[in-house]
């Protein structure tokens, strides 16, 4: 019986001495991890581009066997490296070591036992940018329609929300950042009754302060009436014949006196004009000239 006792007694004195040795074996591996940069501060206006690829590495790594081959099986590793602020423009980001453990360690439990003693590469290059809150002027000033009451807006500013990298191009030249809304206002006053006011929100087209520019408000409201149309056609000349025919003198005043020799060259009033149909589908027209003197033949 007691050398049972002795026999188990050593087994498990054996197992227990041949797991600590296991947990004491050192291996060294290369795994691969993934890094996305955020900012550390939640409520920062930071924004991090990094270029396809640009957040890959690979990591050299050693540890307990155990611990090793629990993280290669999670391979390949993904985390969350948090930077501070960082100023508008390209940035190299270095790959530390300790700050990569660091957020392994928050993803891969098993990783806080492991050691890197290397990365591939040592930095990544990104493109920082921040978020910026400006105001845009709005205006009128390339209009084409022809309007009775000219259009009103009824706000002359809109504050944007875009990338600060855009707001610089913009604000190049030191001028206040402008937006025109001439071609959307003739757009859609177009198809409006003409020569009624009517007031139509017009949305504000922020394309041109980026792809993830926020217009606020992201419409305004326009006040106009257009103009009635009026359009003007050719037509084929036709014959004007002139006279001083048919009058009566006595409907004349004393300085209305008729100069029918003279009506062709000294004509300046016209009384009456009558419409008669030419032959041959001509159309004739006969006009009474009269010449209005200053002084008359006595």
């Amino acid at each position: 019986m007691e050398q049972v006792k002795l026999l188990s007694m050593t087994a498990v004195l054996t197992l227990l001495i041949w797991a600590a040795a296991d947990s004491l074996v050192s291996e060294t591996v290369t795994v691969t991890a993934t890094f996305e940069f955020v900012p550390a501060s939640g409520d920062s206006t930071m924004l991090i581009d990094a270029p396809e690829g640009a957040g890959s590495c690979e990591l050299e790594i050693s540890g307990p066997r155990k611990a090793v081959e629990a993280v290669q099986a999670q391979s390949p590793l993904t985390a969350r490296i948090r930077l501070s602020d960082l100023p508008t423009g390209p940035a190299t980001i270095a790959l530390e070591r300790d700050a990569l453990a660091r957020a392994l360690g928050e993803a891969v439990r098993e990783f806080r036992k492991l050691t890197i003693i290397a990365t591939r590469p040592a930095s990544v290059r990104v493109v920082v940018d921040h978020v910026v809150t400006v105001p845009v002027n709005l205006n009128l000033a390339r209009l084409t329609m022809r309007y009775d009451v000219e259009p009103q807006l009824a706000r002359t500013a809109v504050d944007v929300r875009m990338r600060e990298s855009r707001y610089r191009e913009l604000a190049a030249g030191g001028e206040a950042i402008q937006l025109d809304l001439s071609p959307d206002v003739d757009r859609l006053f177009r198809d409006q009754p003409e020569g009624e006011s009517v007031t139509i929100p017009v949305t504000l087209d922020g394309r041109s302060f980026g792809p993830d520019a926020v217009l606020d408000p992201q419409t305004v409201g326009v006040t106009a009436a257009i103009k009635a149309r009026r359009s003007t056609q050719d037509v084929p000349t036709v014959p004007i014949l002139v006279a001083a025919e048919d009058v009566a003198a006595d409907s004349l005043g004393e300085t209305d006196r008729v100069c029918a020799a003279d009506a062709h060259a000294h004509a300046e009033r016209v009384h009456r004009a009558a419409i008669h149909g030419g032959g041959a589908g001509e159309v004739c027209v006969r006009a009474m000239v009269f010449a209005v003197t200053a002084a008359v033949d006595r």
